[in-house]
């Protein structure tokens, strides 16, 4: 978002002084009753969209349809409608951005990245009674669509808004085990500190790397975290006993929101929270079509969560379009390496797929057993023959410096989201 001073460049030269209400009306705003008021807020901009047209489509029935906002690359909660041929669809739905709001219409009837119908960037400039097409080669449609300043306060910060509307809501909640102030407690300690996201012994790693990089990732244009989408994804997880990804519902069994969070010890800092148990246990549940999720299950019962599950959650839940999965079970792990760090400089992901004997010091198996984050740092030196990275795991950041030889015995699969 802009402070005052930036705004300037916007103002035509005027020839003269110009007040606050001239100032005002340019905005698009209510006039202040003081320069103080105005010098104390900052300038943002809102898109309002207000109408979907469906102008043409080979298909003779009505569709399920996704609009997704992407506001300075964090990911708003998805739109849902029908639309036949030659229908409207009202929306009228308001986002902030500083930057960029980048809008994806999706297919809703088709899986996974092969859904888009198309994609419109729309920058940080007011206008009117815009227009946007999205179109393939069966169908076209057009959305409505208008930007306008908006002036904020200077602490405004949306992910404060949501937890503050959260504690406010008198929606009574479906988890019986999972008391509301705990809750948010934990939420605001998550949101504050990624770091804080911890699986313990729960099997649970796989949806942990994930949550930690929708918390601690900075993406789109002006890299910011996604914590406005995980307060928004626990809250309705809470309230609703599900919540809506890109373009699945993602509902936990019965028996997992029956149960109780599990107690690991008394150091509060080596403990599964309720948010990170209630939201981790919910994907790997979902997941998972054998054996459901209870806070007793062991890793042995549940297994590691499989490279798909991963790409699944990259494009679901942080956001992703584009995944990939390079299995190094045979070979090919120094660039495996190589392309995972190519995607994080672009600020995308990498999850890498391990025997966790790597992060303890202890001699490889034969089979992986823990997911981490990928966190850059990657170094080889050919003459040394030695690897260095950052990764995540267990609430901190490993640095790891072995040989690459030894290295390869404990990679088995890297999974990259762009």
């Amino acid at each position: 978002m802009k402070s005052l001073a930036a705004f300037a460049h916007f103002l035509p030269d005027l020839g003269g002084s110009i007040t606050l209400r001239k100032m005002a009306v340019m905005l698009g705003i209510a006039p202040p009753t003081s320069l103080r008021q105005l010098l104390e807020q900052k300038i943002a901009y809102e898109i309002r969209l207000v109408r979907l047209t469906c102008l043409s489509t080979e298909s003779l029935l009505s569709g399920f349809w996704l609009l997704e906002v992407f506001a300075d690359g964090v990911l708003e909660p998805p739109l849902h409608g029908i639309l036949s041929n030659g229908s409207s669809w009202e929306i009228s739905q308001p986002y902030f951005f500083s930057t960029e709001a980048v809008l994806e219409l999706r297919n809703k009837e088709l899986v996974g990245s092969d859904n888009l119908v198309g994609k419109v960037t729309v920058n940080s400039a007011p206008r009117n009674h815009s227009k946007a097409v999205f179109k393939n080669k069966t169908a076209r449609y057009e959305l409505q669509y208008s930007v306008a300043f908006r002036l904020v306060p200077t602490a405004y910060d949306p992910t404060q808004e949501e937890i503050a509307a959260f504690e406010q809501a008198t929606t009574v909640g479906v988890w019986p085990k999972i008391p509301k102030p705990l809750l948010i407690a934990d939420i605001k300690k998550t949101v504050a500190n990624p770091f804080s996201v911890q699986q313990v012994n729960t099997p649970l790693c796989g949806p942990a790397a994930i949550v930690f990089q929708l918390l601690s990732r900075q993406s789109g244009p002006t890299r910011q975290r996604q914590t406005k989408r995980y307060v928004q994804i626990c809250r309705e997880l809470w309230e609703s006993g599900k919540f809506q990804s890109r373009t699945e519902t993602i509902k936990p069994s019965d028996t997992l929101i029956a149960s109780s969070p599990p107690i690991n010890d008394s150091n509060a800092n080596n403990q599964t929270s309720v948010a990170d148990w209630m939201l981790l246990a919910t994907l790997r549940d979902t997941a998972n079509a054998i054996f459901p999720v209870d806070a007793n299950s062991s890793q042995f019962v549940m297994g590691i969560s499989t490279p798909w599950e991963m790409e699944d959650w990259i494009f679901e839940i942080l956001g992703y379009d584009t995944t990939d999965y390079l299995s190094t079970i045979t070979s090919g792990e120094i660039e495996a390496m190589r392309s995972a760090q190519k995607v994080w400089e672009k600020g995308g992901v990498a999850f890498l797929m391990i025997d966790d004997a790597l992060l303890k010091g202890q001699s490889s198996g034969v089979i992986p057993t823990h997911w981490v984050a990928f966190q850059g740092g990657l170094i080889l030196d050919d003459i040394a023959s030695t690897i260095s990275f950052i990764c995540y795991s267990w609430s901190k950041n490993y640095h790891v410096v072995m040989k690459q030889k030894d290295f390869a015995e404990y990679l088995f699969g890297i999974v990259t989201g762009r």
